[in-house]
């Protein structure tokens, strides 16, 4: 599979100094409401949340997410139009004839999620760090209409 618009950056900017790959585990845990995230802290090797750390961690959460919550729609529908289009991509290059064995719906399915999930973390996680700025009256999923302005 090749992607035609990814194109490699000559010098990558780096951001491994400035934020703890940790708080971004934390982060993507909290964000997604993970039902268990010392879980899978765990399997990152991080150390647990302490339960005072947890409805810390929470309340910075719910403030990360209150400000993405206007675009969930929007990743919902970027998410659907990548996993039609990678399985749709991937169901191609499959060079066996026998295909029968995978549930298209089932990969789109899972694609979704995935998508939806990368979404969510990295907008969040975008707007916390700064690299991101907020601004519904340049970009909103309800439109420019001057009569919703004057409301």
């Amino acid at each position: 599979m090749s992607w035609k618009f990814w194109k490699k950056d000559e010098s990558p900017q780096v951001y491994s100094n400035q934020i703890p790959l940790s708080t971004l585990i934390r982060w993507y845990c909290y964000d997604l409401g993970i039902e268990e995230p010392n879980d899978l802290f765990r399997a990152f090797d991080l150390m647990p949340v302490s339960k005072e750390g947890e409805e810390y961690e929470m309340g910075e959460s719910e403030t990360r997410v209150d400000e993405i919550v206007g675009l969930l729609p929007f990743f919902e529908m970027i998410a659907a139009i990548n996993a039609k289009a990678i399985s749709t991509i991937q169901l191609q290059d499959i060079e066996t004839e026998d295909v029968s064995d995978i549930d298209p719906d089932l990969m789109e399915g899972l694609y979704q999620q995935v998508s939806f999930a990368a979404l969510v973390a990295a907008f969040s996680a975008a707007l916390e760090l700064g690299f991101l700025n907020k601004s519904y009256d340049f970009l909103s999923i309800y439109g420019a209409n001057k009569e919703d302005k004057d409301e």
